[in-house]
């Protein structure tokens, strides 16, 4: 058996004592005797170490390498190699580098590599039409993507951009008291611009206003599909004519200007207060008839129970109604109520649909406003309501710094429409006092007040007739303290009494009967946009009984859906001419 050697050791005169039984070193096999292994650079000979530190430091040579003939105490090239290029044992735990280590680096960079990520594809989305119009090689991508999201590439719309160089207002030879609107249309920015819509202005002749019309872009574009896809190229100049409905006898033509060119917000931005509650709706369908489980000579004793194996829970209240139907117009809803500690989702929606939530009050202890609604196979509803936070309503204010032009005071708490009432005429906000439901809430002298404060007046035939016994006075004769009275009749219609004129209203064919809940609401959201445009009473109606008809064909209060285009068309279609 070989000697044991100690790799790059000292002289055998300073070699350690041999290692007891307790302490065995390592062995290995040493080269014959007298035989020695020249060094692999003689012109670098290897020093001895001198030092006993040097001496201890003892280096185990692999046992499955081949053999060496390298005798003990002498120190090679090779061996130093062969030193440096092995394992090095850990060293102990307090001799270890005491640097701690960063195990969540790469998680971080990872996160960060993500969150920036995401930031470049929200400027993307956010600015993806300008980088359609920069980058017209990307459009195809952008496109692509926005069909999985539900976007949409539009066209530029700079309104400061854009001008008219000329108009001029005809009457129409082929058709009595029909006028013919010709104007020049110019793009001055260098890229294509989609087109906008338009403000037609009618003043008499003392410049006063009486006639507000909005052309929107399909009103006057020739070949429209094609011609509005391409929009008004960059530096171009467009000529168009289009025909108005009858207008009053003395009239003169204000100068024409580009309204807006926001998407989809081009026909309406009147900020519009609405007051009232925002509530939680549980909807039941009773498959039935309820005059069927009614015996009239019993109903001083009712105890009676409808079975509705169909339920269902929607966003309701009569603010967030009107509020919905108003924004789905083009119009700019302010909604004010009080909410309660349940409001989170419905808060969620309102962001969702672009919807304010500034004057939301939230009142603590308190659920959101709650309405049980039951209807029957004839649309006959039973309700019950909780109000919850909504009679908390008087704790929010209105002042002139709201910016509001318009108002409605719909159902809400009792003190609240009170005080709103008498703000808004404070403040000098036009107003629709909307009892609703919260009608007996009221004394005849409390409604009195209201009735002269308010500019119009709205009810169903129900709260008509109610209004009149608590008054002791006619519709028509109230009608006279006000601007206008509206007055719906559900399925006959509505008539609207503005002045010395009554205007009756036909309704529009629902494409289904589903739900009435919220029809009332939509109608009223009807008659706001069109009273903010100016609109003629006939068209104004014809709008809210269109808004009515559109929502009674689905489930719900807000679960109707309709782009602002489809409602222009769908009016069209129904009356044969657009007051837009």
């Amino acid at each position: 058996m070989a000697s044991p050697q100690l790799a790059g050791s000292a002289p055998e005169a300073d070699l350690p004592e041999p290692a007891t039984a307790e302490q065995e070193p390592a062995r290995t096999d040493a080269p014959a005797s007298g035989e020695a292994i020249e060094p692999a650079d003689p012109a670098e000979p290897i020093e001895p170490a001198t030092t006993p530190d040097a001496a201890s430091q003892t280096h185990i040579s692999d046992p499955l390498a081949p053999e060496a003939d390298v005798p003990v105490g002498t120190a090679t090239a090779a061996t130093t190699v062969e030193a440096e290029s092995a394992p090095v044992a850990p060293l102990p735990g307090f001799l270890a580098d005491s640097r701690p280590v960063h195990r969540f680096s790469l998680v971080w960079g990872l996160l960060a590599l993500i969150a920036l990520a995401a930031l470049a594809a929200q400027a993307v989305y956010q600015f993806r039409t300008e980088i359609a119009v920069l980058l017209p090689q990307a459009r195809l991508h952008l496109e692509t993507a926005c069909d999985m999201l539900g976007c949409e590439i539009r066209l530029p719309r700079r309104a400061e951009l854009m001008s008219i160089e000329s108009s001029d207002l005809q009457a129409d030879p082929a058709r009595a008291g029909v006028i013919v609107l010709n104007a020049l249309l110019r793009n001055r920015a260098p890229f294509p611009q989609e087109y906008p819509s338009l403000e037609l202005t009618l003043t008499d002749e003392k410049d006063q206003p009486i006639v507000r019309r909005v052309l929107a872009a399909g009103d006057y574009a020739q070949d429209k599909r094609s011609t509005l896809a391409r929009g008004i190229a960059g530096g171009a100049e467009k000529a168009f004519a289009c025909s108005s409905t009858p207008t009053p006898a003395r009239h003169r033509l204000s100068p024409l200007s580009v309204l807006s060119l926001k998407p989809h917000e081009t026909e309406n931005q009147v900020r519009t207060l609405i007051t009232g509650s925002i509530a939680y709706d549980t909807i039941m369908v009773f498959p039935d008839r309820f005059k069927n489980h009614l015996l009239p000579d019993q109903l001083h004793i009712l105890n009676v129970c409808f079975l509705t194996p169909e339920m269902r829970r929607e966003f309701g209240g009569c603010a967030g109604n009107i509020g919905y139907n108003l924004k789905m117009l083009g119009g700019d809803p302010l909604v004010m109520a009080t909410v309660g500690e349940d409001i989170d989702p419905y808060l969620y929606r309102l962001e969702k649909l672009g919807i304010a939530r500034d004057h939301l009050r939230r009142v603590a202890g308190q659920f959101t406003a709650q309405a049980f609604i039951t209807t029957d196979l004839d649309d006959n509803q039973i309700t019950a309501f909780h109000p919850g936070a909504m009679n908390h309503s008087h704790d929010n204010h209105i002042d002139a710094s709201l910016g509001a032009r318009l108002a409605i005071i719909a159902p809400d708490g009792r003190d609240g429409m009170l005080q709103h009432a008498r703000e808004c005429a404070a403040a000098g906000i036009p107003f629709i006092f909307d009892p609703g439901q919260g009608l007996p809430m009221f004394s005849a002298a409390e409604l009195e007040e209201m009735l002269g404060l308010a500019d119009y007046v709205a009810v169903n035939d129900y709260e008509g007739k109610m209004l009149e016994e608590k008054t002791g006075r006619s519709l028509v004769d109230i009608a006279g303290q006000v601007k206008a009275l509206v007055l719906t009749l559900g399925a006959h219609g509505s008539v609207i009494h503005a002045g010395d004129a009554r205007h009756e209203i036909p309704t529009v064919t629902a494409s289904a009967v589903v739900d009435p809940t919220g029809c009332g609401d939509a109608y009223r959201a009807g008659l706001l946009y069109g009273i903010a445009s100016g609109w003629d009473w006939p068209s104004t109606g014809r709008l809210g009984s269109l808004m009515g008809s559109l929502k009674i064909a689905h489930r719900g209060a807000q679960n109707h859906k309709h782009a602002r285009e489809d409602i222009h068309a769908e009016f069209r279609r129904e009356f044969g001419y657009s007051p837009w």
